[in-house]
């Protein structure tokens, strides 16, 4: 069952993580690189800066999706949901060290899978909750872990500090929770011999088909 961390989350900086490696990478979806070139485009049409493909600059992003949701209804905005989702799951993907997964399938279906733990998330899923500013009937924006590790995990949430609706609800604040989850879940796996210390595709099939 998946996980959405609590909207009383705050959360510090997202840091690289040290321990994280570039992996060897399921095929990435073909559009890919187009769409994160088209959101590229639009925000700096926008807001008159360039993304550098940093953590720090995804303000830009949920500056373009706050304005998109004022001016325009969530079907309209389907092409900047793409895009953006495009562009955050490659932006985590790279600093979390994962795998594109089901990148045969239409960007609704894309996932965003870990290596150095067991973690997946719909990049579109989580754009979908920014545009919305709410949970969304037709797409998933929550992230997934082990089940043996949800009532802990949840413990964890719960015990740190609150983060603001507007900010739960925005992509620079889903990356911190995302680098928050991942940094504790890699930690659970140095103390619990237990679980694994690198996850592949093939354990990913396994565990969800």
């Amino acid at each position: 069952m998946p996980l959405v961390a609590s909207k009383g989350v705050r959360l510090d900086s997202c840091r690289p993580l040290p321990h994280c490696r570039a992996m060897s990478l399921s095929p990435a979806p073909e559009a890919l690189e187009r769409l994160i070139e088209a959101l590229k485009q639009r925000v700096t049409a926008h807001t008159g800066v360039t993304l550098d493909d940093t953590l720090e600059t995804l303000p830009l992003v949920d500056a373009v999706l706050r304005d998109a949701a004022d001016a325009e209804t969530f079907a309209d905005c389907r092409d900047l949901l793409i895009e953006a989702g495009a562009y955050f799951g490659e932006l985590m993907r790279l600093h979390l060290n994962g795998r594109w997964a089901h990148a045969n399938r239409g960007p609704e279906g894309w996932r965003i899978e870990l290596a150095p733990c067991f973690l997946h998330f719909s990049p579109v899923g989580m754009v979908a909750e920014v545009l919305t500013g709410s949970e969304h009937e037709a797409y998933d924006g929550a992230f997934a872990a082990l089940p043996e590790l949800h009532g802990a995990l949840n413990e964890m949430l719960d015990r740190a500090p609150p983060l603001p609706e507007d900010e739960y609800y925005s992509l620079s604040g889903r990356s911190e929770v995302l680098c928050m989850v991942t940094d504790w879940l890699i930690g659970c796996a140095t103390t619990d011999d237990s679980l694994k210390k690198s996850y592949s595709d093939e354990d990913y099939r396994t565990r969800l088909g």
